[in-house]
């Protein structure tokens, strides 16, 4: 019921990114934004967002902006999304 709902978006609040480069967070947003507009919502745009956050975070701190960086360009042209 409606209860789903709100958790799902409790937990999108809540999963924080401050681990991430800030080159990182703008890859984030960026792909949450594409995922939406190809039609991903609640739990299914959480756990792709959460995946993506997981594998940066998972990088050395000095590599995530450039590979974040990198990253943001190639998607952006492979899937280019207006408004994004």
């Amino acid at each position: 019921g409606s209860t789903e709902t709100t958790e799902a978006t409790t937990a999108t609040a809540t999963s924080s990114s401050a681990s991430l480069s800030a080159g990182c967070d703008d890859y984030v947003k960026y792909y949450s934004c594409a995922m939406e507009k190809s039609g991903f919502t609640g739990d299914e745009l959480t756990r792709a967002v959460d995946e993506l956050k997981k594998g940066f975070a998972e990088l050395p701190a000095d590599l995530q902006t450039q590979a974040c960086t990198q990253g943001l360009d190639a998607f952006k042209q492979s899937m280019p999304v207006s408004g994004c």
